[in-house]
């Protein structure tokens, strides 16, 4: 995955974010440098535990239930690709500065190129996702 990621200020002054209790508002920040570049995370908690928080001393029922709550605040969804599910990050493109200049770095099997990666999220915006890119996001412009 990638090596740095960017966490913009807006964060700290989230409605979305400040409903969740501290523990959470961690997971949920200290989860966004190891999303992939589709804003993917493991969704098995065992392994998404280990990878975000591996010394917070916490129960998996506890952490799971605090996944629960991000999701429930619209941050991440459950997102499926070829019977595989993930956590998804809901506006993690419009937060991160991609390398297009390369394959996507994903968690998502058979995914090659920028130009699918355009198209799954073009997909989600039509089928409701509450994701939004302005009119001139690079990611409508490339494609």
């Amino acid at each position: 995955m990638a090596q740095r990621r960017m966490i913009d200020k807006r964060i700290s002054v989230s409605e979305q974010v400040s409903n969740l209790p501290i523990e959470a508002q961690l997971i949920f920040t200290w989860a966004i440098p190891h999303a992939d570049d589709l804003g993917l995370l493991p969704i098995h908690h065992k392994t998404l535990k280990a990878l975000v928080v591996p010394l917070l001393e916490m129960t998996l029922e506890t952490f799971g239930n605090h996944l629960e709550t991000i999701v429930s605040q619209k941050l991440w969804e459950v997102w499926k690709w070829q019977n595989e599910k993930f956590y998804r990050i809901i506006k993690f493109s419009q937060n991160q500065t991609l390398k297009k200049d390369r394959k996507p770095n994903t968690l998502a099997k058979n995914i090659d190129s920028w130009e699918q990666v355009y198209s799954i999220w073009n997909t989600l915006e039509t089928f409701g996702n509450p994701t939004k890119r302005s009119k001139g996001s690079k990611e409508k412009e490339v494609k």
